[in-house]
């Protein structure tokens, strides 16, 4: 782990210069990722620890419950139209059923990265926390859902 990268998205690497196959893996593997993830009978709490760029914001917007550290440094979004790239349709949709459809949509046209408070003002994640109590907030929130019958 990156110290202050929650994730740092896809490793756009493995999407240039390979074969077929290779991409054909690289997307049913992020594919899987994000349906079990975002499918899953389990409560899912994401703890935001830092900048969460692209792949890693589609993380974040698979879980239940998305909690960040109150960083103005730290931002998360769907960057991808920043680096000539269009988002794929299970991305874009993700960040609609999140944000609404006018946020999404202006965010991705621009490729923005929101910092913290914004991102909160938007709705993109639902709590902020100081850094220091990111995992003691998150286990509660996973807590209290647990309780439910």
């Amino acid at each position: 782990a990156v110290p202050k990268i929650f994730s740092s998205g896809l490793d756009i690497t493995e999407m240039c210069g390979k074969s077929t196959e290779h991409y054909t893996e690289f997307w049913r593997a992020v594919q899987e990722l994000w349906l079990r993830l975002y499918g899953s009978s389990m409560v899912t709490v994401a703890a935001v620890n830092g900048s969460s760029p692209a792949g890693g914001c589609l993380v974040a917007l698979s879980c239940d419950y998305r909690i960040m550290a109150d960083n103005p440094k730290f931002s998360i979004g769907l960057n991808e139209a920043q680096l000539g790239i269009v988002a794929p349709f299970w991305f874009k949709d993700t960040f609609v059923n999140v944000v609404g459809h006018r946020i999404a949509e202006r965010s991705l046209q621009l490729g923005s990265l929101h910092p913290a408070p914004e991102a909160h003002k938007l709705g993109l994640v639902d709590e902020l926390v100081p850094e220091e109590k990111l995992m003691e907030k998150a286990a509660a929130v996973t807590a209290q859902w647990l309780a439910l019958p």
